[in-house]
Protein backbone atom coordinates (compact mmCIF):
# COMPACT_ATOMS: atom_id res chain seq x y z
CA UNK A 1 0.00 0.00 0.00
CA UNK A 2 3.09 2.55 0.95
CA UNK A 3 4.46 1.82 -2.73
CA UNK A 4 1.14 2.37 -4.65
CA UNK A 5 0.54 5.77 -2.66
CA UNK A 6 3.96 6.72 -2.83
CA UNK A 7 3.82 6.08 -6.69
CA UNK A 8 0.48 8.35 -6.79
CA UNK A 9 2.03 11.05 -4.95
CA UNK A 10 5.23 11.50 -7.63
CA UNK A 11 2.94 11.27 -10.56
CA UNK A 12 1.01 14.28 -9.32
CA UNK A 13 4.00 15.86 -8.30
CA UNK A 14 5.37 14.90 -12.18
CA UNK A 15 2.25 16.62 -13.58
CA UNK A 16 2.54 19.91 -11.59
CA UNK A 17 5.97 20.60 -13.06
CA UNK A 18 3.88 20.92 -16.22
CA UNK A 19 1.65 23.76 -15.03
CA UNK A 20 1.61 26.29 -17.39
CA UNK A 21 -1.44 28.32 -16.34
CA UNK A 22 0.19 31.47 -14.76
CA UNK A 23 2.19 31.63 -17.95
CA UNK A 24 -0.84 31.33 -20.11
CA UNK A 25 -4.63 30.54 -20.49
CA UNK A 26 -5.86 27.70 -22.35
CA UNK A 27 -8.79 27.71 -23.69
CA UNK A 28 -10.30 23.78 -23.55
CA UNK A 29 -12.58 22.46 -26.12
CA UNK A 30 -16.61 21.44 -24.53
CA UNK A 31 -16.88 18.09 -25.01
CA UNK A 32 -19.92 18.16 -26.83
CA UNK A 33 -18.43 20.30 -29.26
CA UNK A 34 -15.64 17.98 -29.67
CA UNK A 35 -18.65 15.26 -30.07
CA UNK A 36 -19.98 16.79 -32.92
CA UNK A 37 -16.50 16.84 -34.79
CA UNK A 38 -15.77 13.64 -34.19
CA UNK A 39 -19.04 12.20 -35.37
CA UNK A 40 -18.69 14.05 -38.54
CA UNK A 41 -15.79 11.98 -39.37
CA UNK A 42 -17.89 8.67 -38.16
CA UNK A 43 -16.58 8.15 -34.71
CA UNK A 44 -18.91 7.68 -32.22
CA UNK A 45 -17.47 7.86 -28.88
CA UNK A 46 -19.23 8.28 -25.40
CA UNK A 47 -19.37 11.56 -23.34
CA UNK A 48 -16.62 10.11 -20.79
CA UNK A 49 -14.14 8.90 -23.72
CA UNK A 50 -14.34 12.33 -25.54
CA UNK A 51 -13.59 13.80 -22.06
CA UNK A 52 -10.97 11.67 -21.31
CA UNK A 53 -9.26 12.44 -24.67
CA UNK A 54 -9.78 16.07 -24.25
CA UNK A 55 -7.75 15.77 -21.26
CA UNK A 56 -5.20 13.62 -22.50
CA UNK A 57 -4.64 16.04 -25.12
CA UNK A 58 -4.55 18.97 -23.11
CA UNK A 59 -1.92 17.69 -21.22
CA UNK A 60 0.16 16.87 -24.11
CA UNK A 61 -0.05 20.43 -25.42
CA UNK A 62 0.90 21.77 -22.01
CA UNK A 63 4.04 19.42 -21.85
CA UNK A 64 5.28 20.54 -25.90
CA UNK A 65 4.94 23.67 -24.66
CA UNK A 66 6.87 23.69 -22.04
CA UNK A 67 9.21 22.47 -23.82
CA UNK A 68 9.83 24.47 -26.35
CA UNK A 69 9.58 27.44 -23.76
CA UNK A 70 11.94 25.86 -21.67
CA UNK A 71 14.20 25.01 -24.75
CA UNK A 72 14.77 28.68 -25.40
CA UNK A 73 16.17 29.16 -22.07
Amino acid sequence: MRSKRKQIDSQSRDFKEFELEPLMKFNEMQSAEAQKILKKSNIDMSEEEVADILVLLHMVVKITLKELFSAEE
